[in-house]
């Protein structure tokens, strides 16, 4: 008998956790480290895969990224990031995941009304045998009690009017 497989859709919901949090994952002191290394570098518009247009984009999504490689001055973080995904993963999903490559440092700007409206973190299409994104992970860099304008970390496991408050992130 299968331990983990289930046939009615409400033992499933029972048994499946639509998104899991995680606080202290990194101190004080490693924040501002990492957002002092991230910012040394040249950030690019965020884009939206398979959209070509910026009008379009920025619709859905206004923010800079730079994604980030493991390499001497990043692995502490690769480190703390495999800690927690390897431990929530055991905890409430046990799936079969085997890494990611680099994490993605976003930045938000609230003079730019920055922002990334309702999606799913799922790769379509052509060209994405492999990269399967089973967990996703989100790190806010800023501290809580920071004064700073901003708005929140919303999930929202298909019920767009009941969105569940992950992370208060600002006034």
């Amino acid at each position: 008998m299968y331990k983990s497989i289930y046939n009615n859709i409400n033992e499933r919901s029972l048994t499946t956790y639509p998104w899991v949090f995680w606080d202290g994952a990194f101190t004080s002191e490693q924040i501002d480290q990492i957002k002092v290394y991230c910012d040394r570098f040249q950030k690019d518009e965020a884009t939206i895969i398979g959209e070509q247009d910026l009008k379009a984009t920025q619709k859905v999504r206004i923010s800079t990224v730079k994604f980030f490689h493991r390499n001497d001055e990043t692995g502490w973080i690769f480190d703390v990031f495999n800690d927690v995904i390897f431990k929530l993963n055991e905890r409430f999903y046990n799936y079969n995941i085997n890494g990611y490559d680099a994490f993605q440092y976003t930045e938000y700007d609230c003079e730019k009304l920055g922002k990334y409206d309702w999606h799913q973190d799922m790769l379509h299409g052509e060209n994405t045998i492999g990269l399967t994104r089973k967990l996703s992970v989100v790190m806010n860099l800023t501290e809580p009690d920071v004064d700073y304008w901003g708005g929140s970390f919303q999930i929202n496991d298909g019920r767009e009017e009941e969105p569940k408050i992950a992370i208060v992130t600002g006034k």
